[in-house]
């Protein structure tokens, strides 16, 4: 009698806190499916993933799956992004992957992530540094040219000389063709008005031109 009511009290337990068989292997499943999907990201550092991959491993056999470390391996190898293809294809050629342990990947994973990290912060360092030198050479330039003359004294500017401004003779041009214009239909005018003969006194300047 007492046999039997320990049964039972040891059944209500396990299934109170692990479920019935069939919410077992339904969390089962679920697990098992995301061991299979699980993939590293590439923001991912490889502690980080295994950490994952670890939890989901510690559930598994939690629910009474026996998960080798040859699995694991396996799984690691096939889900770590592009960049590791190099250090994966060298340990599958020179490595027996069904004795190879779980701490000698790793070491393995993550000395090589980290010769890819001082990589790119080497190639971030020289890309920085032309780009500094770039932009400090291009001032130079542009100092230098900006240098070259003297202020222009018609535009101010000090990228070429006065001789030639472009806008040198703009306005001289333009008073010139104004004036000459402008005399012709003074002289149009006095011929119709009969007053042709009459000397020129006073020719009035249009306004806003320079004198």
């Amino acid at each position: 009698m007492g046999a039997t009511a320990a049964k039972e009290a040891w059944t209500t337990l396990q299934e109170e806190f692990e479920g019935s068989e069939k919410v077992r292997a339904v969390k089962l499943q679920t697990l098992r499916r995301n061991f299979e999907l699980w993939n590293m990201k590439e923001s991912e550092t490889v502690e980080d993933y295994y950490s994952k991959i670890k939890e989901i491993v510690n559930q598994m056999r939690a629910y009474g799956k026996n998960i080798l470390d040859k699995k694991i391996v396996e799984k690691i190898l096939i889900s770590v992004p592009h960049k590791y293809d190099p250090i994966v294809t060298t340990i599958e050629q020179t490595k027996d992957l069904s004795t190879l342990s779980i701490t000698e990947l790793m070491g393995s994973l993550e000395a090589y992530e980290q010769r890819l990290n001082r990589h790119d912060e080497d190639s971030t360092e020289r890309n920085n540094g032309e780009t500094s030198r770039h932009k400090e050479n291009s001032r130079n330039f542009s100092k230098n040219y900006q240098n070259e003359y003297p202020p222009c004294g018609i535009c101010k500017r000090t990228n070429h000389a006065e001789k030639d401004c472009r806008y040198s003779n703009s306005e001289t041009m333009h008073w010139t063709s104004f004036t000459v214009w402008g005399l012709c239909i003074w002289m149009m005018a006095l011929h119709f008005s009969g007053l042709a003969s009459m000397p020129l006194l006073v020719i009035m300047k249009p306004r806003n031109l320079p004198p």
